[in-house]
Order: structure tokens, then C-alpha cells, then sequence
């Protein structure tokens, strides 16, 4: 009895050891002693331990492996700021844009001291870039509160940088942290630039079902829209009717060309041959005959 218990107490602590240890083992214990420790131990024990031991070994590398593949230099704002403006005796010339920084000292004659985009130089000034403001308080890299329509130009601006100059790194701030790393709020202007061009996909599919009119104002002959077979820039084999189209969610409504006759584009199909006319976000310009293919929408003055 005794050797049983002897057994099974170097039998859980072989396995508690080896556990631990792993593929170490060998370099904490003599090898003469596990070898005679391994003589009491079933075969079977010895593959789980080996396999469990190497589990852990790769599970302890991964974690210890850098997760980062960042690669550039890393500038604070400020360094930034006084050090890459262009200036005599500066470091360089540089600016960022959603906390890339490139170099644009081939582009110097708008970016140096005196150049006509000199303000963007030497800071993230990425709010600026799509609203147009360019004092010290709209060249920023803050987007908070930023119109989500404006989320569509980020990634033009993105593509000239990247292919007209040379990337060096990133500046710590509302894109990226100490680190390299991207933050909170660089995700979510990621997903803020996903939405805006699948909204932009969707405006530009209902545009080819409700194309937008020709319009035109002359204090002679008031305001007049009408209908063509490439009006709103959309060719089609059709031309439509002028009406007011106002969908849900769109802050006001503007006028569309309405196919008048087969099946809707949206629907059912009732067998009724009206088009998109009974769509319900429709509705007539007053004065104006509902097949006139031209409307007048406000008289002369």
C-alpha cells in the first residue's frame, strides 16, 4: 500500500512539474533524475503532459509576441508642431492627415513657409481638410460632432497623400496613441467613412430609379424643371414626369423624373402600368399637369 501511495504522490507531482515547466524541464531537473521518475509514469500521462507543456509554450509565445506591425516614427503634436514646419533650421517639412504623417517636402512650394497650404504644415489638420475652415481652431484632428456627409471625402485625401508622398509615421493624438497604435476613435471613424459610402451607394441606386431634373431660373421666365432622357446625368431609355420626391430620413425633398409606365421598380407589381407614380414619397407640383413632362415651380418676377 505504502508503494502505491508512493506512486501516485511522484506520479501528481511529475504531472503538477511538467505542467509548469513544459519543454523547460530538462534545465530545472537533472535528466538522471527524470529518468528514474519516468520509469513510475504511464506512457500515456507522459504524451498528455508533453502535449499539454508545448500547448502552453506556444500559448506563452503568442502572448509574448508584439502584436503591433507598426512601422515609422512616432512624433508628439508638439514636436510636430516646432519641428517639421519647413522653417530655417527645421527637421523637416511634414503634416498629417488621420494621424498619418508624410512627408511633403517635394511639395514645398504649397506647404513651406509662404505656400498657399502652409497651415497645414507641422499639425493634424484633418477636420479642415473636409470642411474648408482653416484657422487654428478647424485645423484639427478632433472629428467630434463632424457632419457624417463629410466622412466621404477621407478617403480621397487618404489616396493622394499615400501615393504623392512618403508616409514617416503617426502623431499621438485622436487617431493613434504612444504607441503606434490606432485608437477608440480612429475605429469609429472608420465605420463613420463605411457609412457614409454605403449611403452614398444607396443615393446613387435611387437616383437611377428617380433620376434628378433639369432645372433652371431666369427672373424673365421663373423657375422651371423638366424631365430628359439624361437628366440628373443618368441615360436611361425613358424620360418621366416631374415630381417631388421627399424619402424618409432626407432633410428636404427635391424633384425627380418618374417613370410612368411597366412595373414598379420598388413592389409589387398590381398590373396597374403606372411606373414608379404610386411610390408614396411622390407627390404632384402644384399648377402643373401630371404628364407634363415640365413644370413650372415658381412664376416670373
Amino acid at each position: 500500500m505504502s508503494c502505491l501511495k508512493f506512486s501516485v504522490c511522484i506520479l501528481l507531482i511529475s504531472v503538477a512539474v511538467g505542467y509548469y515547466y513544459g519543454p523547460q524541464l530538462h534545465n530545472v531537473i537533472p535528466a538522471k533524475i527524470l529518468q528514474d521518475v519516468e520509469k513510475y509514469i504511464p506512457k500515456q500521462v507522459m504524451q498528455w503532459m508533453h502535449s499539454k507543456s508545448v500547448s502552453n509554450k506556444v500559448a506563452k509565445d503568442q502572448q509574448e509576441k508584439p502584436t503591433s506591425d507598426f512601422k515609422g516614427k512616432i512624433f508628439t503634436k508638439k514636436e510636430l508642431w516646432d519641428h517639421y514646419r519647413g522653417d530655417e533650421g527645421s527637421k523637416g517639412l511634414c503634416l498629417a492627415f488621420m494621424g498619418k504623417v508624410y512627408d511633403v517636402s517635394n511639395g514645398k512650394d504649397h506647404y513651406a513657409p509662404g505656400g498657399g497650404y502652409s497651415f497645414f504644415a507641422g499639425r493634424d489638420g484633418t477636420r479642415g481638410f473636409v470642411t474648408g475652415e482653416f484657422t487654428d481652431e478647424g485645423l484639427t484632428d478632433n472629428l467630434d460632432g463632424l457632419d457624417p456627409n463629410l466622412f466621404l471625402g477621407f478617403d480621397e485625401w487618404s489616396e493622394f497623400y499615400e501615393s504623392s508622398y512618403k508616409y514617416v509615421g503617426v502623431v499621438v493624438g485622436y487617431f493613434y496613441d504612444k504607441n503606434g497604435q490606432p485608437t477608440a476613435e480612429y475605429t469609429e471613424v472608420q465605420k463613420s467613412i463605411a457609412l457614409a459610402k454605403e449611403g452614398k451607394r444607396k443615393q446613387q441606386d435611387e437616383q437611377k430609379i428617380f433620376p434628378p431634373c433639369n432645372s433652371e431660373f431666369s427672373a424673365a421666365k421663373g423657375s422651371r424643371v423638366w424631365c430628359s432622357n439624361r437628366s440628373g446625368g443618368i441615360q436611361r431609355d425613358w424620360v418621366g414626369v416631374p415630381r417631388l420626391y421627399h424619402p424618409t430620413g432626407a432633410a428636404e425633398a427635391r424633384c425627380a423624373c418618374v417613370r410612368t409606365n411597366g412595373p414598379p421598380s420598388v413592389g409589387s407589381d398590381t398590373g396597374a402600368n403606372k411606373g414608379d407614380l404610386g411610390n408614396p414619397h411622390l407627390r404632384e407640383y402644384k399648377n402643373c399637369p401630371s404628364n407634363a413632362q415640365s413644370c413650372v415651380t415658381s412664376p416670373p418676377k
